[in-house]
């Protein structure tokens, strides 16, 4: 006898298919205009893009139609035919680093992926490096190691952050126009641009600054669970050194389970084959357990984490969550960073109700102005736990948050950063990215001038000025949603 379950159950199946048994109207036109530049569900093409994301449960959606732009021109002519069709959603996608479902992926509408558009083209006589978006990020690098030069990216900014070292975006804008951004003949958008995720347009091209890099010193440090209160101290001191020492870099990640602290790894750069003594404060005094610091090139060192034969190969089939939240160094609390790391066990043991994976890691990235951003990444395998794992980040942001508050009242008339934007890079989907600048009202006001009719709303990522809100209420902006697989977005300032 069909029951009513059986019924619901069916109407959910039915629900969840895509339209890409009947594609939609703008699949076969975006086909008529750059033939062999798509791929639909069960295709060869479409299979291997949509499993290609860090984190594996965006492949669950399915879109209708998955387009792979070999060019400008055929973004232009893809924006062209989404003008055309105002009811179609899309999204945009670069290296699938994003890990937020709905953002660089999409469940029935159409996925601009851009893995076909790559290349680093080295310009010695501008000092610039043109680099499309859709490469991984280590053979960007690899290419320019043989003119001894690189570019800003990733998490350490030596000179600046990636948005920082932009000279031109090469970009399709909402009328379906190619246009180059630069800080000449745009400077207001170029500006919005570091840090607006998919509100103004689609990156074709990057140029970037270049810089000569030779033998640098890095690699990484471990420390035992017993060493809690050295390192955090040494981190609290290090973030203030940070505004001076230049050359230097850490990423210090705590990796807490049920029962405390499993110890501490930190990541330690320096451009140069030796750091002078006192380079990196108290933290670098502190005895690790286990040292693979070296001197090495900038190339080597990359290459020693992502092998040439990872390059094209699709991503970890394993489940991701980011969270990220931005605070300031508070001068009298050193304690803080512990009492940080316990609250995110506690939390995590509190809200969970059976055999738990991995708890997730907690990555403590100092920045300029004596700020830290806290990266909260979860990788995990179980379908059931993305409920709960977003549940421990929410809640863990708003008890950090309720004890910075807290912090500043006992610490009334202490000198410490007050402008905390968020960190596109590790923000969840829920954080008010773009709430958080200090110029939203003008960025806001520039996107509805650039974008009059709303096209970049219906893509993915964080897609409007301030429609965030509630206790994880800190970032939402810039060029292409998942484009931070090559690039840190937010600059140093905005």
């Amino acid at each position: 006898m069909f029951s009513l379950r059986t019924l619901a159950l069916s109407l959910l199946l039915c629900s969840l298919k895509p339209a890409a048994a009947s594609p939609d109207p703008a699949c076969k036109a975006i086909e008529e205009a750059i033939p062999d530049q798509i791929t639909y569900i069960n295709q060869t093409r479409y299979n291997k893009e949509n499993s290609n994301y860090y984190n594996a449960g965006n492949s669950e959606l399915k879109p209708a139609c998955i387009v792979l732009p070999t060019s400008a021109d055929s973004v232009s002519k893809t924006v062209k035919i989404f003008n055309q069709n105002p009811d179609v959603k899309f999204a945009i996608k670069s290296g699938g680093h994003d890990p937020n479902p709905g953002h660089s992926s999409i469940h029935g509408g159409v996925l601009i992926a851009m893995s076909q558009l790559k290349g680093t083209t080295y310009d010695k006589a501008k000092g610039v490096a043109y680099v499309k978006p859709g490469g991984k990020w280590m053979t960007v690098i690899r290419e320019l190691q043989k003119d001894g030069v690189a570019v800003v990216g990733g998490r350490i900014g030596i000179y600046g952050m990636g948005a920082d070292n932009v000279v031109a975006f090469e970009t399709v804008v909402a009328n379906a126009s190619i246009v180059s951004v630069t800080r000449e003949n745009n400077p207001d958008l170029m500006r919005a641009m570091r840090g607006g995720g998919s509100q103004f347009g689609i990156v074709t091209q990057f140029t970037l600054q270049t810089y000569p890099v030779g033998k640098i010193w890095a690699g990484i440090r471990m420390y035992g669970a017993q060493q809690q209160k050295e390192v955090f101290e040494g981190l609290h001191d290090f973030i203030e050194k940070n505004n001076v020492n230049k050359k230097a870099a850490i990423i210090f990640t705590a990796s807490p389970t049920a029962k405390g602290s499993d110890g501490y790894r930190v990541f330690f750069f320096y451009d140069g084959p030796t750091p002078p003594n006192g380079t990196f404060g108290r933290l670098g005094d502190v005895k690790p357990t286990l040292d693979l610091t070296a001197q090495m090139t900038y190339g080597d060192f990359l290459g020693a984490n992502m092998p040439p034969e990872l390059d094209d190969m699709g991503q970890p089939a394993m489940r991701t969550s980011f969270r990220s939240v931005t605070l300031p160094r508070i001068p009298n609390e050193p304690g803080w960073y512990a009492q940080i790391e316990n609250t995110f066990s506690n939390i995590t043991v509190a809200l969970n109700k059976g055999p738990f994976e991995p708890l997730g890691t907690l990555a403590f990235q100092p920045f300029p102005a004596d700020r830290f951003v806290i990266e909260i990444a979860h990788i995990y395998a179980d379908k059931a736990k993305d409920e709960i794992i977003q549940q421990v980040g929410r809640e863990f942001v708003k008890e950090v948050r309720k004890q910075h508050t807290e912090l500043v009242a006992k610490n009334k008339g202490v000198a410490m950063e007050t402008y905390l934007p968020y960190f596109m890079n590790g923000a969840s989907d829920d954080g008010d990215v773009f709430g958080s600048y200090k110029e939203v009202a003008k960025f806001k006001a520039l996107q509805k001038q650039n974008d009059p009719d709303g096209l970049w709303l219906r893509s993915g990522s964080w897609t409007k000025y301030g429609k965030c809100s509630g206790d994880d209420s800190f970032n939402c902006f810039s060029v292409v949603p998942d484009t931070t697989s090559v690039l840190e977005f937010v600059g140093k300032d905005g």
